[in-house]
Formats: structure tokens, sequence, C-alpha cells
């Protein structure tokens, strides 16, 4: 198994858990001859395309800890996953120093 970003980047795993980033979409990459039959990050299922072999995981606007739960035959795998915020975000002390800006700017 291997995450990849949507644009091909592998996804190494760092102290157990792999770094992934809000608002991206990953693929899930199973090896071939591996019998699969289901993902899902939470409740939510992922949608499998059998010919790449690929599970389609699409992260929204949220950050925290999760796992990932495939199952391959009987067997279940979780796997750690840590949803970090996007680079281009700002800081929490630059979002409140914005707010102000526009408070002084336009007041109420």
């Amino acid at each position: 198994m291997e995450i990849r970003s949507a644009d091909g980047v592998v996804v190494s795993e760092v102290e157990g858990v792999f770094p992934l980033e809000e608002a991206t979409t990953y693929h899930i990459q199973m090896a071939p001859g591996m019998e699969t039959l289901s993902a899902k990050l939470g409740p939510r299922e992922l949608p499998w395309h059998e010919e790449h072999r690929i599970f389609t995981l699409e992260i929204g606007h949220w950050i925290g800890s999760a796992q990932l739960h495939i199952w391959q035959g009987a067997h279940e795998t979780a796997i750690p996953i840590e949803v970090g915020p996007r680079p281009e975000k700002l800081s929490e002390g630059a979002w409140l120093a914005l707010l102000n800006d526009l408070e002084a700017w336009s007041p109420g």
C-alpha cells in the first residue's frame, strides 16, 4: 500500500503516522493481487477504482488525527493519519492581525 498526492508524490510515514494536508486529494495505491474489500475514513467509505487499483481519499477543510481503515479479505489494517493545515493558510497570529486591521479600517 502507498499513499500518493493527486500529482503522484508519495507521502512518507513519519513516526508511524502519515502526514496529510487539508483540502487535498490523495490516492491509496494497493499492490497488484491483493484482495481488497473496502477502505473507510471514519464512517465514510472511499471510492475504489479497479482499473488503477486505488482508493480516492478527499480531505476536506478540517485538521486533526484520524484512522484510515482498509479491509483486505478478512484482515483489517488501521493506518494513522494526521491532517495539517494548508501551507498558504494564515497562522492564528496573522489571522487576528488581519481582523484587527479590518476592524480599524471599517469599525463595526
